[in-house]
Order: structure tokens, then sequence, then C-alpha cells
């Protein structure tokens, strides 16, 4: 009998830690606060013209499937409607707009 080809959620490997890819990232902690206003940084040409300048509140804090922590933006400070929000953005993808910024 051959060897099956054995399957792995990339989540499940383990990091030089000791800890899996999941463990590591729900230790992290969320570092944009519910309530601030943020800005979409684009990542690609699409995302661009979909959502370049577009400014939101982070109105929830979220986790990926591997515990990555992500966030839903909503243009209403506050808002909890689901269907009133995008979900799904990374830090990396947001940018806190300062005080200084809000008028522009």
């Amino acid at each position: 009998m051959t060897d099956q080809p054995r399957f792995m959620m990339i989540h499940d490997i383990v990091e030089e830690n000791g800890k899996t890819i999941r463990e590591n990232n729900l230790a992290r902690q969320h570092e944009i606060p519910i309530g601030s206003l943020v800005e979409i940084v684009p990542w690609d040409e699409y995302s661009e013209e979909e959502y370049g300048g577009v400014r939101l509140f982070v109105v929830r804090h979220i986790r990926d499937c591997d515990g990555t922590p992500l966030y839903s933006l909503a243009p209403n400070k506050g808002q909890d409607n689901p269907y009133g929000m995008v979900s799904g953005f990374s830090e990396w993808s947001l940018r806190i707009v300062s005080e200084a910024d809000r008028a522009k």
C-alpha cells in the first residue's frame, strides 16, 4: 500500500516558536480600536478603483479562519448592522485618520 498524501490546513503548520500559525494569530491583539476613522489603503489596481481613499469607521473586530485579526467597517460610527458594513480588512490595508487629517 502506498502512502497517501496527508492533508494539512495551513493554520496548523507549526512555526519556530512551537505554536501553530493559528495559535500565534489568536495571541495577536487588534491594533486599531473600534470607533476609529480609517482610510482604506489600496493594495492593487482593483482595490484602488474600488476603495482608494474611502474613509470608514471600525465597527467590529473579527478574525479570519486562521485567527488573523480583521476589521469590519461602516460609514457610521457605532453602526452594527451587517448589511451596512464591509468586512475582512487587515491592519496593513487600513490607515488611522488623524484628527488633523479629518478636515482634508
